[in-house]
């Protein structure tokens, strides 16, 4: 942003100037607590009106602003973060299972394969399943013995 000279704002400037206008409504409480300062010592004025009003505008301001910054940062976290997170590892855990859904045949397979050489055995023959899928089919040899 500019300002009337055409010169770029200093954002300390801009935080300092929101800051003052957000710290307007929260302290009250605060300015009520100046009122116990004393009138009777004239060089506590300046002090007392001059000097402590700002500062406690800018304290509570940036108090505000940052109140309002992480009060955002959780309504993100809580509604967007959160729940992909979740999703995300909902669908890691449905992913690792179909993965092992996949291999296990693969790897059970492997399992006897390596059972039958451990114990010394041969592995029984295996057995071509019949492909119906084109209508006629020759007989498998345990049906041609079973005639």
């Amino acid at each position: 942003r500019t300002q009337g000279g055409h010169e770029k704002a200093k954002i300390w400037r801009v935080v300092a100037a929101v800051a003052i206008i957000l710290g307007r409504p929260s302290t009250f409480l605060v300015m009520f607590l100046f009122s116990f300062i004393p009138n009777s010592w004239w060089l506590l004025w300046p002090i007392k009106f001059g000097l402590l009003p700002p500062i406690a505008l800018l304290v509570s301001g940036a108090f505000t602003i940052f109140s309002l910054y992480i009060a955002f940062t959780l309504f993100i976290l809580a509604v967007v973060l959160i729940p992909i997170k979740i999703f995300q590892a909902v669908f890691n855990i449905s992913n690792s299972l179909f993965l092992s859904k996949a291999q296990s045949a693969v790897f059970f397979g492997t399992m006897v394969q390596f059972w039958f050489w451990f114990t010394g055995n041969e592995l029984p023959p295996v057995e071509d399943a019949p492909d119906d899928s084109k209508g006629a089919r020759f007989a498998t040899p345990k049906e041609k013995a079973a005639l």
